[in-house]
Order: C-alpha cells, then sequence, then structure tokens
C-alpha cells in the first residue's frame, strides 16, 4: 500500500513537473517579447534619448580620448625626405567636447584637444645611409564649429580645425649608429634653413566623422582630418637662390577613433 501511494505520489510529481515546463515553454514568447519591449521602451525610447540627448538650445560637455594615425601626404615629400610617400605612426589624443542643440536633428560641436601626432619617414644624414626614422610632433587642435546632422545617437559632422606646433622631434642617428631625438626639425632663431626646413606652427584643414551618442553618456566616434596648409617653413628660399621659390607642398593626413563621456547641462 505504501509503495503503490509512493507510485501514485511520483507520478503527479513528474505530472506537475511536465505541466510546469509546457506551461513555462508557452509562456516564454511572450515573457521575452514583454521583457524586451519593457528594455526598450525604458532604454531606447524617445523620453530616455531626450533625457540623454537633450531639447533645443540644451547644452552638453564632455571629456575625450582615443588613438590615431597620422602620416604626410603631398607631391613633394621627397624634398624633404629621402622618400616621396610616408608611413603611418601611431599617437594619441585627449579633449573636451561640447555640443550645442540648436533642434533635435542639427547641432554645433567644439572641441579641443592635445594631438600626438607624427610619421614614419625615411632620411638621409651625411653621417649614415638612408634608414627609416619617425617624425614626432606634438599639437593643439580646435575644432570650432563643426555642424553635425543626426538622428537620436547619431551625428554625422564636418568643419575646420585649426591646429598649433606644441614640440617636433625627428628620431636621427649619431656617427656611432645610436638614435637620438633632434629637436632642430621645430626651428631655432639662428636656423637660416641653410640645410634644414623647419615645420610651419600652424596647421588648418577640415575634418569629417561619425559620432554615436549612448543614453548612458558615453560615445564613440571615428574622424578623418585633412590639411590643407602646407607644414613645412622656407622663408629663405630666394636668399639662398634655390629653385624651389614656392610652397612645399606637404600636408598632415589623421584618423582618430575616440571614446567619451559626457554630462548634460542647460543654458
Amino acid at each position: 500500500m505504501i509503495l503503490q501511494n509512493k507510485k501514485v505520489t511520483i507520478k503527479i510529481l513528474a505530472f506537475s513537473f511536465n505541466f510546469s515546463l509546457i506551461s513555462l515553454f508557452i509562456a516564454y514568447p511572450g515573457i521575452c517579447q514583454g521583457n524586451k519591449k519593457a528594455a526598450k521602451d525604458s532604454l531606447f525610447s524617445d523620453e530616455a534619448w531626450k533625457k540623454t540627448m537633450g531639447d533645443k538650445g540644451k547644452i552638453f560637455f564632455g571629456i575625450t580620448a582615443g588613438y590615431n594615425l597620422n602620416k604626410f601626404h603631398g607631391k613633394e615629400i621627397s624634398y624633404i625626405f629621402n622618400n616621396s610617400h610616408t608611413n603611418w605612426l601611431s599617437g594619441f589624443h585627449v579633449g573636451l567636447h561640447v555640443e550645442t542643440r540648436l533642434n533635435p536633428f542639427l547641432s554645433f560641436l567644439h572641441e579641443i584637444m592635445y594631438t600626438r601626432r607624427g610619421a614614419g619617414v625615411s632620411i638621409a644624414d651625411t653621417l649614415a645611409s638612408s634608414y627609416v626614422s619617425r617624425l614626432r610632433t606634438d599639437y593643439v587642435d580646435c575644432f570650432p564649429f563643426n555642424i553635425a546632422f543626426g538622428f537620436r545617437g547619431f551625428r554625422v559632422y564636418a568643419g575646420p580645425y585649426l591646429s598649433g606646433l606644441l614640440s617636433a622631434s625627428l628620431l636621427r642617428k649619431d656617427p656611432a649608429g645610436r638614435s637620438y631625438w633632434d629637436k632642430t626639425i621645430f626651428g631655432t632663431p639662428d636656423n637660416f634653413e641653410t640645410h634644414d626646413k623647419y615645420l610651419q606652427k600652424l596647421d588648418y584643414g577640415v575634418n569629417a566623422g561619425l559620432t554615436y551618442f549612448s543614453p548612458f553618456g558615453v560615445f564613440v566616434q571615428a574622424r578623418y582630418m585633412h590639411g590643407i596648409c602646407d607644414i613645412f617653413q622656407y622663408a629663405n628660399s630666394y636668399t639662398l637662390a634655390d629653385s624651389k621659390t614656392d610652397k612645399i607642398r606637404i600636408f598632415h593626413q589623421n584618423i582618430l577613433v575616440s571614446i567619451g563621456y559626457r554630462i548634460p547641462s542647460k543654458k
């Protein structure tokens, strides 16, 4: 009798378990859809985006940092270096970010950042044969007003940039073959350009990019910068009776990938 009761109890438990599994299986799609809908409504609803992205006239401040690739482009690279092209050189950047919302689809982006740039170059010293080197530069980049168009978290933008050179150095080799950073390429008051040309202190050009702002304040962006200012100075070309009397056509080319965080602030 006890054995039969145990068998009946086991059958009831087994039936209950199977019924629970079937019920869960039937209800699972609805539960998942409900959870997804709730998450969508809470995280990606218009209210959530408006809370983070802001309405007309709202201003956002943030910080940004990232990785960049840099090189030179132009027809006269071989006039300065020992090759007609340069190689990509990695760098980094950190800066401040401000967005002014004009309406839900149009805004102004303003940024200022410190950027480590440069390029992989080929040089030939009188003391050594041709070898691959690195030109390293430090700039302050200003993006005064990028015009941005977008929907929700995405922004496509373009505008001008202006950069100021802080320092520059070229990796050279001494007679013993030891490497050292030569800073004369930055320019000195007594450099009459008889042997060495030096860098311009200002650079300008255009930039364009794509940014995605999450509802949590974190954003990622990719940017391309194209210089239109010749970056090497040669003010004494006439005095030195050089056949090269016009601008040296060498320009900056940069790709930046950034991540940042910003906090909304009302006017």
